[in-house]
């Protein structure tokens, strides 16, 4: 496999709720509205092929390659369509390593593959709580601009390079500040 940097814009933005009923459907829809009388979704890019560094669990900060089809599978894997829905944390605090003590701020409502600059992404469409405003509020502020995503994976080591060559499970998205995480 060729490695390649590249970069992709991990952006969190606010979505109009117009076209999140039409990706979530209206009864999903409906069902959130009846509590939730002013919900916030957010539209994430939370991973895209290509090279990415972070953490992996055990193994500390490691390059990662992703390819095209791993991408796809992490998008289906995010979608909650029949399956528990992945949880969304807030990670300004403490980014990972803290699963003990976190409270979910959200979870995926909808997730696809898609594409930016040539490059396949995830992208995920996250409901956040209606009682976290001040999540919300860091969110519009442009302070939880970016995000990371929590899933269980199958690594080929090629030096200090590992290959993603199996998404198993994603299990949640932790939203993070750019100026303090990566």
């Amino acid at each position: 496999m060729n490695s390649r940097r590249v970069m992709v814009p991990a952006r969190i933005q606010e979505m109009a709720t117009d076209s999140v009923q039409a990706l979530i459907g209206p009864l999903r829809y409906q069902q959130i509205a009846s509590i939730d009388p002013a919900p916030m979704f957010v539209q994430m890019t939370v991973a895209h092929e290509g090279v990415s560094t972070g953490e992996v669990a055990g193994l500390g900060n490691r390059v990662k390659e992703w390819a095209r089809g791993v991408i796809r599978r992490l998008a289906e894997l995010l979608h909650p369509s029949g399956r528990v829905a992945p949880a969304i944390y807030d990670g300004s605090k403490v980014y990972h390593g803290n699963q003990s003590r976190r409270q979910p701020c959200g979870e995926i409502v909808h997730s696809r593959e898609g594409e930016q600059s040539g490059l396949a992404t995830a992208e995920s469409i996250g409901y956040i709580y209606a009682g976290q405003q001040s999540v919300r509020d860091s969110i519009r502020r442009g302070e939880l601009d970016t995000c990371s995503i929590e899933a269980d994976v199958f690594l080929e080591s090629q030096g200090r390079r590992a290959v993603v060559s199996e998404v198993v499970a994603a299990t949640a998205v932790v939203l993070g500040d750019s100026r303090k995480q990566q």
